[in-house]
């Protein structure tokens, strides 16, 4: 099965969502509020980002491999609209929607490099 990847990826979430949560409190409590509106953003995508794959390995018919693709499937769907809006505020030369956008992927990239690096780092152990 794939238990250990699945505790080792939800609690990477866990702690993201955490640390976002931490550094949201500390900006708004200096008033940097943009700043802390960034990390909103950010910790909303962790969030959707756990929701999914909690969705994808709650589904039992799956192995591991049906899994890591379904998972990496919505990596690649659900930010075909980030990607768009980002054009269009490049395009309008709209920076706050810009800096949005980019967080958004940015951040997206970052749990798929982390969900890869856990799920085939296991892989090669099983």
């Amino acid at each position: 099965m794939y238990n250990n990847e699945k505790t080792e990826f939800l609690e990477y979430l866990e702690l993201s969502l955490k640390s976002s949560e931490e550094e949201i409190k500390e900006l708004s409590g200096e008033d940097r509020n943009d700043e802390a509106n960034h990390v909103k953003v950010k910790a909303n995508i962790f969030q959707i980002f756990k929701t999914v794959f909690l969705g994808v390995v709650n589904q039992k018919a799956l192995d591991k491999e049906e899994v890591k693709n379904l998972f990496q499937a919505k990596t690649e769907s659900i930010p075909a609209n980030w990607k768009k809006s980002l054009e269009n505020a490049r395009a309008f030369k709209d920076t706050e929607k810009t800096m949005i956008e980019e967080i958004k992927l940015q951040t997206l990239e970052e749990i798929r490099t982390t969900f890869l690096r856990i799920w085939e780092e296991q892989y090669d152990r099983d």
